[in-house]
């Protein structure tokens, strides 16, 4: 059997009682949008699979890195698009068990145990991009702080008799976040100066080029 995050949580709509909270918008830019934050429990249930040894068909990290996550060994979804499924490949039924607070999520499996012990194993962070920072004036706009992109290796350990039998190898590339400040930009870009017309051989004036703009 196969569980699908998406069947069972739903579309994120204001009828199936979601509200809005943050996700991910172009160029890495948070926003607002109905939904927003189930990731935190995408991302507890996959740990849960995760360290349960489970098989894992369909998994997604975000694109930019957040915080409150450890990095590589997360996941996220989006509706109609893409999904966290993993596989029952233990020889009997799992039973799933969530609870929540104001603060947390915890989920538990409970089921025939295959291995010792499932663990992590973390590379270090390489390729990193940094972040830009953009000036914005819209007028819901948000402040963040941004994260540089990078690239990590996560293993994914199984242990029999004390020892790892099989690795399992994650990699996770992250795009850089932009910080945010929403305002004016205190040093704007300035034009380059349009250079005077030359007349041209023939006689007839030479076309103006249109003002070029770069920081």
């Amino acid at each position: 059997d196969e569980f699908s995050m998406n069947d069972t949580i739903k579309e994120r709509t204001i009828e199936n009682g979601y509200t809005k909270g943050f996700v991910v918008g172009e160029g890495g830019v948070l926003k607002m949008d109905e939904g927003g934050g189930v990731s935190t429990a995408t991302t507890a249930m996959y740990n849960a699979a995760w360290f349960a040894g489970l098989e894992f068909v369909q998994a997604r990290a975000h694109s930019i890195w957040i915080s409150r996550y450890k990095p590589g060994r997360e996941a996220t979804v989006s509706w109609d698009d893409f999904d966290m499924k993993f596989k029952n490949n233990t020889p009997n039924a799992i039973f799933i068990q969530a609870k929540m607070t104001d603060e947390s999520i915890t989920v538990t499996l409970w089921g025939d145990r295959q291995w010792q012990k499932v663990g992590s194993v973390f590379g270090e962070p390489s390729e990193k991009v940094p972040f830009k920072i953009i000036y914005s004036q819209e007028k819901d706009c948000r402040a963040q702080s941004g994260v540089d992109g990078f690239l990590i290796d996560v293993d994914r350990t199984f242990y029999r008799g004390g020892k790892v039998v099989k690795t399992e190898t994650y990699t996770t590339r992250y795009k850089p976040s932009p910080t945010v400040i929403c305002g004016v930009d205190p040093n704007p870009p300035k034009p380059i100066p349009t250079p005077t017309p030359t007349p041209s051989p023939s006689g007839e004036p030479s076309a103006t080029p249109s003002v070029i703009v770069v920081r």
